[in-house]
């Protein structure tokens, strides 16, 4: 770690953050400017629909509710050598549409195949989930992440691209969205993917335009084709498609199978004393927690490979935290888990999410964090235990990975923590022996103090601090951090912010400075909150409407993402 210096106070701020409400103990969730809600959303059959199986409306404002079929399908390696991304898709910006990605030639057409119109309210409602219809009875609307609408006997012969009528209120929702062009089926593991495309915005939810997408496969005869939603909210309304004998665009073609990662060797991380060591005594790293992996929240378009390689090649992180949504129950703020589109109902985006960013950090050389981002997880004990051991299995081979086993507890004390930790523990250590795993203290994590009374007999566990800049008694916090140092507890700060724990207002220079001495002084590692953008100042380290693959500019960075940025990449 470089020595580093007094930061100054900067004298202009960014707008950036989010909306409305907050609630008292909000500090990883500063709220959105967005809900993913579609206005004037209808569920009654339209004409022609089956009355005896009407479109499902997947929650308030068509939030989709849709699984992956049978769940999370086991990871597989590539059966040829493919990048180390993750089998991640290369987005483009909004207007950029990513190059070597056009169709491929296809079969000459036929007038009855070609330029030919399917109309969104003809979909198969049996396959179909994760929508709702419209008020006029001809446009779908509710399209969320998991949401897929199919149709049958779609003739593909000679088409090479698709013209998608769609409308998008953007303010409403996240900045950009992502579907994907399936073919034969409707689960993304084994479709055949022709093709993905970003939406941004059309002027309203009624506003209908022309969205041109290239099939980057080569396909012929009937069959099913479907859209699927992959990141972002409200992810669109559709009218019609129109099959084309012209070539067009895409945005990408997304491998749905994570494929084992190859990257740089780092050092093990081990806890030594009242240290975390990468490396040996006196190394600590720095570096960006992602925003919630779910689509409801807006940020998870940020999950790309190309993000994680822009932070370490532009900002300097050494680490990254991959922040797995499983729920929200937060005093005040909760949103209920059948709304939330976390792991526990779409176990498949998040993970995916979630692994595409981890895979990209081993590519890259840096260390991440899979967290498992709750506030009660001891509730869902079960549910970490599988997962930790899924990811256990697939990562436990790497220096670079770290288990968070529990975010932030609320109204939780520290012996019903340390059961569920002591499950967790040790389902990964019956697979991985010596990765570095992280405890959630009481209190939002912060009593780490009452958790070093009663340490975990693990030789390589660490205890978490959580604090965010704007607040009060920071004096207190960091007794409480001595105090556990001094009983033997090594600390690992996974989230800080800048700004109040609700993620709004301007960054607390000041207060940060004074924190990053106090990191700095006792080799305290850290990650700062968060990858998002928005449209109002806060935490989020980027103004609404940044690119989800990188390459921003000083000028799209909020205040605290500029400050975030010199802290990183002077560590």
């Amino acid at each position: 770690m470089t020595k580093r210096t007094a930061l100054p106070i900067l004298i202009a701020c960014t707008a950036l953050g989010c909306s409305s409400e907050s609630s008292d103990q909000g500090r990883d969730t500063f709220v959105p400017a967005f809900g993913g809600t579609t206005p004037n959303s209808a569920t009654a059959p339209a004409a022609g629909q089956n009355a005896s199986n009407p479109a499902a409306p997947g929650g308030p404002g068509g939030q989709g509710r849709a699984n992956e079929g049978a769940g999370s399908p086991e990871l597989v390696a590539p059966t040829s050598a493919g990048t180390a991304n993750g089998g991640s898709a290369s987005p483009a910006p909004a207007g950029n549409p990513a190059t070597g990605a056009t169709a491929s030639a296809a079969p000459t057409g036929t007038p009855a195949t070609l330029d030919v119109t399917i109309q969104a309210e003809t979909l198969n409602q049996t396959v179909s989930k994760g929508f709702a219809i419209e008020p006029s009875g001809t446009a779908l609307g509710g399209i969320e992440v998991g949401s897929v609408i199919c149709f049958d006997n779609v003739d593909l012969t000679g088409v090479q691209s698709i013209d998608v009528s769609y409308a998008r209120n953007q303010p409403d929702v996240s900045s950009f969205a992502r579907f994907a062009i399936l073919w034969g089926s409707s689960d993304v593991t084994t479709a055949l993917n022709l093709g993905e495309k970003l939406t941004s915005g059309t002027g309203g939810w009624t506003t209908f335009q022309t969205l041109n997408v290239g099939l980057g496969r080569q396909v012929s005869g009937v069959g099913q084709l479907c859209f699927r939603g992959l990141q972002g909210n409200g992810i669109f309304n559709i009218d019609s498609f129109t099959l084309r004998g012209t070539a067009g665009t895409n945005d990408g073609i997304t491998d749905f199978k994570i494929p084992v990662p190859t990257g740089p060797a780092v050092p093990a991380v081990r806890v030594v004393g009242r240290e975390v060591q990468f490396g040996g005594p006196g190394t600590s790293v720095a570096g960006n927690s992602f925003f919630w992996s779910n689509g409801k929240y807006g940020s998870d378009q940020f999950y790309t490979p190309e993000t994680v390689k822009w932070l370490k090649d532009n900002w300097g992180s050494q680490i990254v935290r991959a922040a797995l949504a499983v729920d929200d129950n937060r005093p005040g703020g909760a949103t209920p888990i059948d709304q939330l589109g976390g792991y526990l109902t779409q176990p498949f985006d998040n993970k995916f999410n979630v692994q595409k960013v981890v895979n990209a950090a081993i590519a890259n050389g840096m260390y991440a964090i899979i967290d498992f981002h709750g506030h009660r997880v001891q509730d869902e004990a079960a549910q970490a235990v599988q997962f930790f051991t899924e990811m256990a299995t697939f990562y436990g081979g790497f220096n670079n990975v770290i288990y968070e086993i529990y975010n932030e507890p609320t109204n939780t004390d520290w012996p019903t923590i340390k059961a569920y930790a002591q499950r967790v523990i040790a389902a990964i250590r019956a697979i991985d022996r010596d990765n570095l795993i992280i405890v959630g203290t009481p209190n939002f994590s912060q009593d780490v103090d009452v958790a070093a009374r009663d340490r975990i007999n693990d030789p390589n566990v660490a205890y978490t601090l959580h604090f965010y800049a704007g607040e009060a008694a920071h004096d207190q916090l960091r007794a409480k951090a001595t105090a556990a140092m001094n009983s033997g507890a090594a600390l690992f700060v996974t989230e800080w912010g800048t700004t109040p724990a609700n993620g709004l207002g301007a960054p607390n220079q000041n207060s940060t400075n004074t924190w990053m001495d106090f990191l700095e002084a006792n080799n305290i590692s850290h990650c700062n909150w968060g990858v998002a953008d928005q449209a109002q100042q806060g935490a989020a380290h980027l103004i609404r409407g940044a690119s989800p693959s990188g390459g921003w500019t000083d000028a799209q960075l909020s205040a605290s993402g500029q400050l975030a940025k010199r802290i990183i990449s002077g560590w």
